[in-house]
């Protein structure tokens, strides 16, 4: 009997993430006593009434399985956990397991549950199993439950890979209801991106910027092109101060780490000093001390604007 129940759990374990319900159960021939003691025996996990999942041996449930589970009532997961299943940048490490629905739905320890007054085709997908948010409709919740920092990393991440401004600002506008915050930080998003006419390349960049805040560095630009005189590329710089011809680039582990990173940017960075800029490179520990990063780049820019004004007055 035992074996029997087994190979019932192994054909109902084929669907997604090995999570399925106690009627799929029922159906497949699986009585409650079997499914007790399967139970019991840790080969099913039941982390809700009525949603097993089958687990490895001795194997606990994991963040997708509880994730599937939790939608398996009419609900999609939302939010800070639909931004996990897409990989948005900063939430790729989140355990919160976050579902929206239209209706009402069980209420289910652990879970944070949203009520959603429309749930549009439009705004679903199925990512890694799991029926969630689109990336839009997911930006647009997301400033309803997360910091602005949070949203605007997530939606760097999202520019960067290819999605399309347009699509994000008429998702929040459809979305837009008198005392819900997350379509207006998206739309303060979109409107400083289309401002800007680009995204940084990196939250690290973010965080590097926020550093340095100076009045002698107001005027610091980010994503800098370099051009030269007949309009071809150099470079495009993390971050900039035109005027003292001085490029900053935020340098980490993921960036410029390889040999082959380390010889394009020495290649990029003599192009530029033809053109009279100078490179300055800034670790992410700098960061962590944004005291140190100001005054290193407050030096720098002071000493480029003194050689940069001397050479223009001989």
């Amino acid at each position: 009997m035992r074996n029997d129940a087994l190979r019932v759990v192994s054909m109902l374990a084929a669907s997604s993430n090995n999570v399925f319900t106690r009627t799929q159960a029922a159906s497949a021939g699986l009585d409650r006593r079997q499914v007790r003691r399967l139970i019991d025996t840790e080969v099913l996990h039941e982390p809700w009434p009525g949603i097993l999942i089958a687990l490895p041996p001795g194997g606990d449930p994991t963040w997708r399985q509880l994730c599937t589970g939790s939608t398996r009532k009419g609900a999609v997961a939302s939010h800070r956990a639909a931004g996990r299943l897409h990989r948005l940048d900063g939430l790729e490490s989140c355990g919160l397991i976050e579902t929206s629905a239209e209706g009402g739905t069980p209420r289910l320890a652990g879970v944070v549950q949203h009520h959603a007054s429309s749930l549009p085709r439009c705004d679903l997908v199925t990512v890694q199993g799991v029926r969630c948010t689109g990336i839009a409709r997911t930006l647009t919740d997301l400033g309803s439950v997360a910091s602005i920092e949070t949203v605007e990393r997530a939606f760097d991440d999202a520019v960067r890979r290819g999605t399309n401004p347009r699509w994000l600002r008429d998702t929040a506008e459809r979305l837009r209801r008198p005392g819900v915050a997350g379509p207006l930080v998206l739309l303060s998003l979109v409107d400083a991106f289309e401002r800007r006419g680009t995204v940084r390349g990196s939250w690290f960049e973010r965080l590097l910027e926020l550093a340095l805040q100076h009045p002698e560095l107001d005027d610091l630009v980010i994503q800098h092109r370099l051009e030269r005189s007949d309009g071809t590329h150099v470079a495009t710089f993390d971050l900039a101060l035109p005027d003292a011809k001085l490029a900053i680039e935020a340098h980490s582990r993921k960036h410029h780490f390889t040999e082959a990173d380390e010889s394009s940017d020495e290649f990029r960075d003599h192009e530029a000093s033809v053109l009279d800029w100078d490179v300055m490179y800034i670790g992410y520990i700098a960061t962590r001390r944004p005291e140190q990063a100001l005054r290193m780049v407050l030096d720098r820019a002071r000493s480029r604007r003194a050689l940069l004004a001397e050479r223009t007055s001989s």
